[in-house]
């Protein structure tokens, strides 16, 4: 099944349920082309004054490449373990199983009015905070170059302006410092962050040449 390039700029029907995905709206180029796919989805509803993700997954075949499509208001403790549970699931061993399937976010790209992924493939959540600390002891303990740590806050400044280059700017001036070139950055997001502010910041390191590190840290203030 082919990827039409159809401009999906406020949300995705799903006329079997009658339900709707606000997508992210995003200004950068994605993937826009790909074969032997289904779909999961992912919901906003809200029940008794709490943001829930309703997960569909009905439409997911076996053996096919996933296309996540979810609610760009979900907050990421809404979205991300359930995401990493169908992950963990889909490593399995599967005797139908045959090549490589890969993930993939989908999102509304403003800049070619058109429906575009995100490939998070080989990304590893990590919600506890012990698993995290181990992982920056192991970080400290390695002589190869450590990453930079980036965290993004529920309400920070950089959130909010992530339309603007300010960010990328500031990140590219410190890495082109000769002592730390060619270091990665190791994400860390607060889990209250909606899933548009989360997506656009992936999409926009990667359009900007950023190296980006597998694992990354979704995390609570509590």
């Amino acid at each position: 099944m082919k990827l039409l390039n159809i401009f999906i700029l406020l949300v995705l029907i799903v006329s079997c349920n009658k339900k709707e995905v606000q997508l992210p709206k995003i200004g950068e180029k994605g993937i826009t082309d790909i074969h032997n796919n289904s779909s999961i989805w992912m919901f906003f509803n809200v029940i008794n004054n709490d943001t829930i993700a309703v997960l569909n997954k009905n439409n997911k075949i076996g053996n096919t490449h996933l296309i996540f499509n979810i609610d760009k208001r979900l907050p990421l403790r809404e979205i991300m373990p359930k995401v990493h549970e169908l992950q963990e699931k889909l490593k399995e061993d599967s005797p139908h199983k045959t090549g490589e399937m890969r993930n993939y976010f989908s999102y509304a790209d403003t800049l070619l009015n058109t429906f575009s992924l995100f490939d998070f493939t080989n990304t590893n959540y990590i919600f506890r905070q012990d698993t995290y600390k181990n992982i920056i002891l192991g970080i400290q303990n390695d002589h190869i170059k450590k990453p930079i740590f980036v965290t993004f806050e529920k309400n920070s400044i950089l959130i909010e302006n992530i339309k603007t280059d300010d960010l990328y700017k500031k990140l590219k001036d410190t890495i082109s410092n000769d002592s730390i070139k060619n270091r990665t950055l190791f994400l860390i997001f607060n889990q209250d962050l909606s899933f548009e502010n989360y997506l656009s910041v992936k999409t926009k390191l990667l359009a900007r040449g950023f190296k980006v590190e597998d694992s990354e840290y979704i995390y609570s203030e509590e």
